[in-house]
């Protein structure tokens, strides 16, 4: 397990620094200025939140929780660990309006990337009981 975590993080960093690269790229060529406390914090945050996701997919690997529990819980923690990091990297403000419409974007987008993710294990299993017969 502790291997496959590694592997997880790696992939993890290795997103953070793609993102923090592509951030850097728009910052650069839209001749936005920034302050170097606030380009770190970002970066920062990008890191703990891409490792966060690489490790927090273990949660989907539990078999004695049901489909449900594996997603509830995972929403539930992506939420308590994004928010309190997004809102000290100054993404967001505090604000009730603004807390609102992040939980609703966050929301929507999990869900999108959700049934993303059960399409692609419903074809797989259909490609391997296809494979089976």
């Amino acid at each position: 397990m502790w291997i496959e975590a590694i592997k997880r993080l790696t992939v993890g960093v290795a997103i953070a620094g793609l993102i923090t690269f592509i951030v850097l790229t728009v910052i650069t060529f839209q001749d936005i200025e920034i302050s170097i406390m606030h380009f770190w914090k970002s970066s920062l945050s990008t890191l703990f939140i891409a490792s966060y996701f690489a490790l927090a997919s273990f949660l989907f690997e539990r078999e004695h929780w049901s489909p449900l529990k594996q997603t509830s819980i995972h929403y539930l923690l992506s939420n308590l660990f994004f928010f309190p990091i997004a809102i000290w990297a100054d993404w967001l403000r505090m604000s009730i309006i603004s807390l609102l419409f992040a939980i609703v974007t966050f929301t929507i987008l999990y869900a999108i990337i959700w049934i993303i993710g059960i399409w692609i294990q419903k074809r797989n299993v259909l490609q391997l009981n296809k494979a089976i017969k």
